[in-house]
């Protein structure tokens, strides 16, 4: 089972200022014994959650209760039966949040101020996400995708099937009435006309439809943003293309019987089909960042402050590697050490989610491929 995270949820969790915030990452496996060591390296972690929030000054009562419920995680077998590659768990004094997600997570915790969102970025970032819309009269799947895999989405207001779209319509609403033929006792006599013969019925049923599903589409947070890719057969997903108002769907598609996919064929008949489009995008962010083309930067702390403003068009950052220290948003201090220190953050975390939450394209990628000669890079929409 994979959970679904969007730019939303991300941005809320990354501005989270109700710390201390706990965030905990874990490789998971789906099957067999390896599951009771998951459930172990939980555990673990929680102990470690529990040594910083009493470094950081609280009580050891207070720091038990406060970490209860993601220690009680371990027990629920339900959950333990429905893993993913990786699980992220955010913890703070109002809340808790679980994502299992197909992303193998390196095993990490961080106790700070606001939230640690790196790790599970690659699952939102630009390159990373689109969403595959599989279209049939009978059946409407949505599903989100990355380079690992497609998951199917709650639909949210988008009809599950024609008949759905359709439930509220009376047949009779689609005569016209008019009056203009009277009789004799004063009573109107009222001419009706339909909308055709049933070819034209069904026309114009499946347009509604299609509308109807089109509408629906765009009220799901995240799904303009990415590529969409269309499944079906050819007739309705011509029509439907042609009157849809999503700016980035893919040339190209997945003609046939949409329903009778499972999710894994569906992501390996889509991916090709966005994957020239990442590709594309990224290596024209990288181009403008090595040849000096635009304005760029190529250190953590101009880059954190261009991205805090908003500056930030795509911001390059690396898997894996930690830049601690603090950032005192209100003062554009920065901080950054070479060893971490109890509540400090990953300032390439602040990087990356300061990037998402103005809507510049984020690359998270190995230490290698970023381009220039910094741990980060970013093209910068302007100068300061």
């Amino acid at each position: 089972m994979i959970d679904i995270i969007s730019i939303e949820e991300l941005d809320r969790l990354a501005n989270a200022s109700e710390g201390p915030c706990v965030s905990i990452f874990l490789p998971t496996r789906h099957v067999g014994e390896e599951r009771s060591q998951d459930r172990i390296r939980l555990k673990n972690a929680v102990t470690r959650a529990h040594t910083e929030l009493v470094a950081l000054g609280m009580r050891a009562p207070d720091a038990t209760e406060f970490l209860a419920e993601v220690a009680a995680l371990p027990g629920d077998a339900d959950f333990w039966n429905h893993l993913d590659d990786g699980l992220a768990v955010f913890v703070n004094r109002s809340e808790i949040r679980r994502f299992r997600v197909a992303l193998p997570l390196e095993e990490f915790v961080v106790v700070a101020d606001r939230f640690h969102v790196k790790p599970v970025v690659p699952v939102l970032s630009t390159g990373a996400t689109f969403h595959v819309l599989a279209l049939s009269q009978n059946q409407v799947r949505l599903l989100r995708g990355s380079r690992h895999r497609v998951s199917e989405m709650d639909l949210g207001r988008i009809p599950s099937s024609l008949a759905d779209a359709l439930r509220y319509d009376d047949r009779e609403r689609q005569l016209q009435s008019h009056s203009a033929t009277r009789v004799g006792t004063g009573r109107v006599s009222a001419a009706f006309h339909g909308q055709g013969g049933a070819h034209e019925h069904d026309t114009s049923d499946l347009e509604r439809f299609l509308s109807a599903v089109d509408v629906g589409l765009r009220q799901v947070d995240g799904v303009t943003a990415s590529p969409l890719v269309l499944a079906g057969v050819a007739s309705t997903v011509t029509r439907f293309r042609h009157l849809s108002r999503h700016p980035r769907i893919v040339d190209g598609g997945i003609d046939g019987d949409s329903v009778a996919l499972s999710e894994r064929e569906l992501h390996d008949r889509a991916w090709p089909l966005v994957e020239p489009i990442f590709d594309r995008a990224r290596q024209r962010a990288a181009t403008h960042v090595e040849s000096g083309a635009a304005a760029v930067t190529t250190t953590v702390r101009d880059t954190l402050i261009a991205a805090h403003g908003g500056r930030v068009e795509a911001a390059f950052v690396p898997i894996g590697v930690h830049r601690w220290g603090t950032f005192d948003a209100d003062r554009w201090e920065i901080d950054e050490r070479d060893e971490r220190q109890p509540g400090d953050r990953d300032l390439l975390d602040a990087i990356a989610a300061a990037t998402l939450e103005h809507r510049g394209e984020l690359y998270v990628v190995e230490p290698d491929e970023v381009p220039g000669p910094g741990v980060v890079a970013a093209e910068l929409r302007y100068r300061a």
